[in-house]
């Protein structure tokens, strides 16, 4: 059941891109770290040489 007019063609590969592009961008999104584990550092008071 191939579509034979062009646009509606366009209009279909235009949707699976776009579901394909939104659930790449989903699973890029729930991969990231929810807190940076480098942030902690920061807040930490760092005695260096110079402290003792």
């Amino acid at each position: 059941m191939a579509a034979k007019h062009p646009i509606c063609r366009f209009c279909k590969t235009v949707a699976v891109l776009g579901a394909i592009a939104g659930i790449a961008y989903l699973a890029v999104r729930r991969s990231r770290p929810t807190e940076d584990p480098w942030a902690e550092a920061y807040w930490e008071d760092v005695k260096t040489e110079q402290d003792s």
